[in-house]
């Protein structure tokens, strides 16, 4: 769990620190999905305004991807 919680981290300070660009996958809602793990993706979205990143869901990705399209509303 640790390890899981430290690459979470690191992948949303470079979000942060913009040292990387995730693509879109919902480009209407500004979703974006960054990879935390092989088996695990992070959807999220920013507010440079604000300085904030909005975290929606993390998803399994050896789910259905079916389950995701309801999850981002797609």
């Amino acid at each position: 769990m640790k390890s899981f919680n430290d690459l979470t981290n690191t992948l949303l300070e470079k979000v942060k620190k913009e040292q990387v660009v995730h693509p879109f996958v919902n480009e209407k809602l500004r979703i974006r999905k960054g990879v935390v793990h092989k088996n695990v993706s992070l959807f999220y979205k920013e507010d440079r305004k604000n300085d904030k990143i909005y975290l929606i869901t993390f998803f399994n990705n050896q789910m259905n991807p079916k389950t995701l399209k309801k999850l981002l509303k797609q």
